[in-house]
């Protein structure tokens, strides 16, 4: 009897984790409850998609982490929130976050032929998974390097899919560390100086990579972080993310970078 219900207890979870990954009325209902300002985030998305329809010119798409909201309410920027998904397991099709079938869910959505698409990835994986993982695999050899070496290897197959795919894409940089304690009580959670310097150095082996393969970086760690790698007060939204003051120095980057107008 135990294990006919334990068994119905997992069905039940998967429906409504079906239902709430495939983003229709339940998600909606969902992300409203906790999130007020959600059914206008929407009303702005159609707007847009609206004007850039009438008027032939491109969007830009923002796509990943919660670091995806310093965008909310922007001008022809189109917010994808899809979890908290972090780089090493975007590639994966069975991640824990379901981060790659909403990734192509969003994808198959957005007009490739006209729109961009920025990914941003990663900060979850400096803040919490690159020192949790090397201090539990210590004893396999699991380096903080080796680590950022294969999150960056699995990345790069999502961004070169995305290129083949005819895709317009740029990489996020990550924000610089900030001061989050350990509030979901991981057993290993680095130090404020710990987190910054595994921030700053994932950040140079990013833009690196990103350079050798001639896709387009916006680093907004070199734009806010102060003098020891953390995030200053007038850039913080709180104690992870930038708030919308960023958005004037990525629209510049954007600019260059696709020969936009956005203002």
């Amino acid at each position: 009897m135990g294990a006919q219900a334990g068994s119905l207890g997992v069905k039940i979870r998967g429906f409504f984790k079906g239902l709430y990954r495939r983003r229709g009325i339940f998600y909606f209902l969902y992300r409203s409850i906790g999130e007020p300002t959600y059914p206008f985030l929407c009303l702005h998305s159609a707007y847009w998609l609206l004007w850039a329809h009438s008027t032939k010119k491109p969007l830009v798409h923002f796509i990943g982490d919660s670091h995806t909201t310093s965008f909310n309410f922007q001008p022809r920027f189109v917010v994808h929130h899809i979890g908290q998904a972090t780089m090493h397991n975007l590639s994966k099709d069975e991640s824990s976050s379901g981060s790659k079938k909403l990734l192509v869910l969003v994808l198959s959505r957005i007009n490739r032929q006209r729109d961009k698409v920025c990914l941003v990835f990663g900060e979850i994986d400096c803040r919490i998974h690159f020192y949790y993982q090397h201090m539990k695999r210590k004893g396999e050899g699991a380096t903080l390097e080796s680590l950022m070496d294969e999150t960056i290897s699995n990345y790069s197959q999502v961004l070169s899919g995305l290129v083949q795919d005819g895709f317009s894409i740029c990489v996020y940089g990550i924000p610089p560390a900030a001061a989050q304690e350990n509030i979901h009580g991981y057993p290993f959670y680095g130090s404020p100086s710990e987190r910054s310097k595994i921030t700053r150095e994932f950040n140079r082996l990013l833009k690196a990579f990103c350079s050798k393969n001639s896709i387009p970086f916006i680093d907004v760690y070199s734009a806010t972080a102060d003098g020891n790698g953390f995030l200053p007060p007038v850039y913080a939204r709180d104690d992870v993310h930038l708030n919308s003051k960023i958005a004037p120095f990525v629209k510049g980057e954007l600019n260059k970078t696709f020969g936009l107008d956005l203002k």
